[in-house]
């Protein structure tokens, strides 16, 4: 076995729930292993700490009064909408969207803005080759490889 199929199953192993065959891989892999029989031990001490504590006992009406606070906060923090609100902002932002989308001019307007997109994009190609340019130039220059 792998350490994380040892590590998914040491609960297990532990409590002594595996089966016989299981038990005998994961203590092939502990004889073998010192990172999990590390955990196996660490998880050993853990245990022996909570064995060693106090058991708390809630209090008698400790559910009762979990529940109705559950209740009270379930019937006053939220108040839904009735369905035909819901439909009328839905409807109303789809108009609104329609309509912004729509171009103000024909023709001028649509032709501009995909022009101006166009010189821009060309413009950060120019810029990105130029960087680059750039970076080698004072890479070489460093060499003292590129002569001006």
């Amino acid at each position: 076995m792998k350490c994380d199929q040892v590590l998914s199953v040491l609960s297990r192993f532990q409590d002594g729930e595996c089966d016989e065959k299981e038990n005998l891989r994961i203590l092939s892999h502990l004889n073998e292993c010192s990172r999990c029989r590390g955990e196996l031990k660490r998880m050993g001490q853990i245990l022996e700490v909570m064995n060693g504590m106090e058991e708390v006992k809630p209090a008698p009406n400790f559910t009762a009064k979990t529940m109705a606070r559950v209740k009270d906060y379930r019937t006053s923090s939220f108040t839904p909408l009735p369905s035909f609100l819901y439909s009328f902002v839905f409807v109303l932002f789809f108009l609104l969207g329609l309509i912004l989308s729509q171009p103000f001019e024909t023709g001028k307007v649509t032709e501009k803005r995909e022009l101006t997109v166009v010189q821009i994009l060309m413009e950060s190609q120019n810029l990105n080759q130029f960087y680059a340019q750039n970076k080698t130039i004072n890479w070489l220059d460093k060499d003292g490889a590129y002569e001006k």
